[in-house]
């Protein structure tokens, strides 16, 4: 099991924390600077606590009640979420142009469906 953490944004707008195909919403900053993030699926009780860098999972708690996330969902949402901010910021550029630039800038290197 690997606890590489990788922070994403939601369709909110919200930071998210991706940890094994598993996302998890900022719940809150606890006094000692750590942070709790609670599973995104409203059924699944499953948290993480990171540290105040958020750069490092210092506990692990519960089992998750569902499904992981498929790689193909994740790579997904990042895409859009990064083409929805290049569109916000330079409202001129044609939203092709911004497709393909993400699609060529995509770290995770796996097919994306149409």
């Amino acid at each position: 099991m690997e606890n590489k953490i990788q922070l994403i944004q939601s369709k909110k707008g919200k930071q998210l924390v991706l940890l094994n195909f598993n996302k998890y919403r900022h719940v809150r900053t606890r006094k000692d600077g750590m942070h709790k993030w609670l599973c995104t699926v409203k059924t699944c009780y499953a948290s993480i606590v990171t540290d105040g860098h958020k750069t490092s999972i210092v506990n692990i708690i519960g089992e998750h009640t569902h499904e992981s996330n498929s790689l193909v969902k994740i790579e997904r949402q990042i895409l859009r979420e990064n083409c929805k901010r290049q569109a916000e910021d330079g409202i001129s550029t044609r939203p092709i142009k911004i497709i393909r630039k993400e699609l060529m800038n995509s770290v995770m290197c796996s097919v994306v469906p149409y």
